[in-house]
């Protein structure tokens, strides 16, 4: 029997045992650490060093003493490595000669079902298509993948040994690109079978899709074990940006709209290159890129997925098996967005996204350095959402100072967010009950007091509240609202702190009961929440996110506009009027097909009143941007709080649309767009703005949003306006061509 050698990992200090000395001088790839490192030791025994030898190509043989089941098919043969190197012409000829085709490696080409022809169980659970989740193309470039082969397994420069966080494998941080600002983490398995989701999951209309899945996969939602999707850019996932296709038009434009003669957009819509397309092609909604992790519980077949992939595309060109260093993974192009990819890494993980994306990951393996803080966090929610880097530190310089009657505690935890968080996560867990966790990770210890000082505060002020509203809320519900109060722990582990509560998995039957209470209270008109977090921190923080939603929609209102206005010339009218002058309907429909909206504007009939029978059904289907954040179920009603300024010398005036060049003021100090006190509210159909008058002009704008009102300015800007902004200041923001001087508001 041949002597053994014994290795030492130069990353992890791991000892290997190999079957003999022939591996000696060779590079090999630990188990343990998956660095790549040159096998050089003395042989077990007492025999004398070898010096490292090349010997062709050995059988595998497995070691009897192998701790980290290390065998020849996770080594990197260096003998056939030498010999690649020193032929790059025929490393570079790939598929010819120096392709591998033995079969050896575990990533044989394939891909899983979860990500594209399989994922029936996560469009019926995500609500997305495996395009959308592969994030339909990049805001920004993906870093470009290493090109020469004998590259691939070169050692990296040697570092100090970092010792795996729970985190790294259960969030599968070695797999994302090292640049990821955002996660978020599903654990569908768990999900799947969680006992207070039973009523759910077992609904027909959910089973028919999930069985056509297992009949084209094998796998059942249960099979997975996670999700993870990871962005670069995470302020853009969150809000992606917006490059609307431009509507083709009848000459003369829709009916009342836009200069006489004005017709539709050329050809390709006439709008600005998308971004994914060919000049002039249009764009629809830009999308952040994605990279996706997925792992399964049981073990897939990666040749008949790849195959059902292959064969499910539209035309053969689309989905193509590529190789990269004798790794086979699926390409995915359709002319239009940038090339997806997925590569089975085994028979129970798969990575997919921009083809750049896996290409890199290919070549680097499960080595990608995770953020410090992301390997910090507590990856044991089933859902996670989890941000770090440049979104939370912009978030946190934007935090407005602490009011002078701020509490200490507060103040406190307000600077040291300012000063030093650096990630920010919220996760969900459920079972019979719940439970719910957010986590703030600090770039130094210590901030336990404050967190907890601010924690004691909300709950000194809700529990008078709870017990003010128990005569006016259900008893249920005031039930579980204890339970949370009671629960609710802040724990410290380094920088990283975790506020959690939870509802026990005892309670499963009362959840079971919330749904339909919640629904009676909702549709009698009662919020059993609203009146406990008035006042509170938690309320202020609704508050805040409320007003940073509408915020969006102005923004997204405000880019349909000039998008309507680089067709037209024109910002739309007010409203379209038929040939006698009367309005038919509001500039809001008019602006559909620049927010995503092109089939719901068809089924308006532009030529009838916005009251018509026919157009009267059209009420109830308002789209989410006209929505208010404060009261969602407005929108089942049609109302929006999205108005313009109308009358002699604003930016909306007469039947016709005006154009940049009638604001001689400037569009950046001139409102294009406001939003009313919830009281003014309008149908978002009819022909119905906020009549300025100049002699009151903070009328219906007073208490719309927390002591002000958003305004959407000519140039697209948001801004928030005080109630406390001089009127002679208000008023020359209204006005388009004034002359009056804008001061600061």
């Amino acid at each position: 029997m041949a002597d053994r050698v014994i290795v030492v990992c130069s990353s992890c200090s791991a000892k290997l045992a190999l079957p003999d000395e022939s591996k000696l001088g060779k590079k090999i790839r630990c188990p343990k650490c998956s660095e790549v490192f040159v096998a050089e030791a003395a042989k077990v025994g007492g025999s004398k060093s070898s010096a490292p030898t090349k010997s062709a190509k050995p059988k595998p043989k497995k070691s009897d003493e192998d701790e980290f089941n290390f065998d020849d098919s996770e080594m990197e043969d260096s003998s056939e490595q030498d010999e690649e190197e020193s032929r790059p012409v025929r490393a570079k000829a790939g598929a010819k000669k120096g392709a591998k085709g033995t079969g050896k490696s575990k990533s044989s080409g394939g891909n899983m079902p979860i990500m594209i022809g399989g994922s029936v169980a996560l469009v019926v659970l995500l609500g997305v298509g495996g395009y959308f989740l592969f994030g339909r193309g990049g805001a920004e470039p993906a870093p470009a993948p290493v090109q020469p082969v004998a590259q691939a397994a070169v050692a990296p420069p040697a570092a100090a040994p970092v010792a795996d966080s729970p985190a790294d494998k259960i969030l599968s941080l070695k797999w994302l690109p090292a640049e990821t600002e955002g996660i978020v983490h599903l654990k569908v398995g768990e999900l799947f079978d969680a006992p207070l989701l039973k009523s759910l999951t077992s609904n027909p209309q959910v089973q028919g899709p999930l069985q056509m899945m297992q009949q084209m996969s094998g796998l059942t939602p249960s099979d997975i074990e996670s999700v993870t999707l990871a962005t670069r850019d995470f302020s853009n996932f969150m809000m992606p940006g917006m490059q609307m296709a431009q509507p083709p038009g009848a000459p003369g434009g829709a009916p009342g709209f836009g200069p006489p003669g004005a017709g539709g957009p050329p050809p390709g819509f006439g709008g600005p290159p998308s971004q994914f397309g060919p000049p002039g092609a249009g764009g629809g909604m830009k999308q952040p890129a994605v990279f996706v992790v997925v792992k399964t519980k049981k073990p897939t077949d990666p040749q008949k997925l790849t195959d059902l992939l292959v064969q499910s595309a539209p035309k053969p060109e689309m989905a193509k098996v590529e190789d990269r260093n004798g790794k086979k993974y699926v390409s995915l192009q359709d002319g239009l967005m940038p090339p997806m990819a997925v590569y089975f890494v085994d028979a129970s993980t798969a990575i997919a996204g921009n083809a750049a994306d896996v290409i890199a990951a290919i070549d680097r393996g499960e080595t990608s350095t995770p953020r410090a803080e992301f390997r910090a966090l507590d990856p044991s929610p089933q859902i996670l959402f989890a941000v770090a880097g440049k979104p939370v530190t912009s978030a946190t310089q934007n935090i407005p100072p602490a009011p002078p009657t701020a509490p200490p505690a507060v103040v406190e935890l307000l600077n040291a967010a300012k000063q030093s968080l650096t990630a920010a996560s919220f996760g969900v867990s459920i079972k019979g009950g719940f439970e719910l966790q957010t986590g703030m990770v600090f770039s130094q210890s210590g901030n336990l007091s404050k967190v907890q000082g601010s924690v004691d505060l909300f709950l000194s002020e809700v529990k008078p509240k709870l017990e003010a509203a128990r005569s006016t809320t259900p008893p249920l519900v005031t039930e579980l609202l204890e339970m949370l109060i009671t629960n609710l722990k802040v724990t410290e582990q380094g920088t990283a702190i975790k506020i959690a509560t939870n509802i026990p998995d005892s309670a499963q039957q009362k959840l079971e009961q919330l749904p339909l209470i919640l629904a009676g209270a909702a549709l009698t008109g009662g919020n059993p929440l609203q009146s406990l977090l008035a006042g509170t921190p938690l309320g202020a923080a609704q508050g805040a996110a409320a007003q940073q939603r509408q915020k969006n929609n102005l923004k997204m209102i405000g880019l349909a506009m000039h998008n309507y206005h680089d067709t037209f010339k024109t910002f739309p009218a007010a409203s379209s009027v038929d040939a006698s002058g009367k309005s038919l309907l509001s500039w809001r429909v008019h602006l559909l097909p620049y927010l995503d909206q092109a089939p719901l504007y068809k089924q308006f009939k532009l030529d009838e009143p916005w009251d018509s029978d026919h157009n009267k059904t059209l009420i109830d289907k308002m789209p989410a941007v006209f929505g208010d954040a404060d009261d969602p179920s407005g929108a089942a009603l049609g109302q929006t709080r999205f108005v313009v300024p109308f009358g002699t010398g604003l930016a909306f005036e007469g039947t016709t649309g005006l154009g940049v060049r009638d604001f001689a003021d400037g569009t950046s100090n001139t409102i294009n767009a406001v939003e009313v006190a919830a009281d003014a509210a309008v149908t978002w159909t009819q022909p119905d703005d906020l009549a300025f008058d100049s002699n009151e002009p903070h009328a219906k704008l007073q208490d719309a949003r927390n002591g002000g009102f958003l305004a959407l300015m000519a140039d697209g800007a948001v801004r928030f306006v005080a109630d406390s902004v001089m009127p002679d200041t208000l008023k020359a923001l209204f006005t388009r061509k004034g002359g009056e001087p804008v001061g600061n508001f």
